[in-house]
């Protein structure tokens, strides 16, 4: 692949972001930690039910450009794995990685589910739970 893919992904990433839509949820992540440790472990219980769900609209996004409709609440997830997406990449991109194989979705798929998964998702925990 002749384009830098990494490059493309944080692009659409960064897009997302500068929305009014993720705008307007992203204030909220950092409020998850003034609630009482009761509620934080509800945010975190509930993160477990419906991650299939965010994985699927994180997918319909990657493939359609367009985000399913959902409660502001869920879109708080949702702004979670893109912003931490996002993070990851910058700093994939300041290591030097190139994609020589994946796609922009089957790169952006890998960052906003697998990734969170596998090491966004121990992150979040570690920061929902250190107020």
């Amino acid at each position: 692949m002749s384009q830098d893919v990494l490059q493309v992904v944080l692009e659409r990433l960064e897009r997302e972001m500068s929305t009014a839509a993720m705008w307007a949820v992203a204030a909220r992540p950092a409020a998850w930690q003034t609630y009482p440790d009761s509620d934080r472990a509800a945010v975190f219980a509930k993160e477990q039910v419906i991650r299939p769900a965010i994985s699927q609209s994180c997918a319909e996004w990657v493939g359609s450009g367009h985000w399913p409709a959902m409660n502001p609440e869920d879109a708080l997830y949702v702004w979670e794995r893109v912003w931490r997406a996002h993070q990851f990449g910058q700093w994939l991109q300041r290591a030097g990685f190139y994609s020589q194989t994946k796609s922009e979705n089957e790169l952006l798929i890998w960052l906003l589910v697998d990734g969170w998964v596998n090491v966004f998702w121990f992150e979040w925990k570690e920061d929902l739970f250190a107020g």
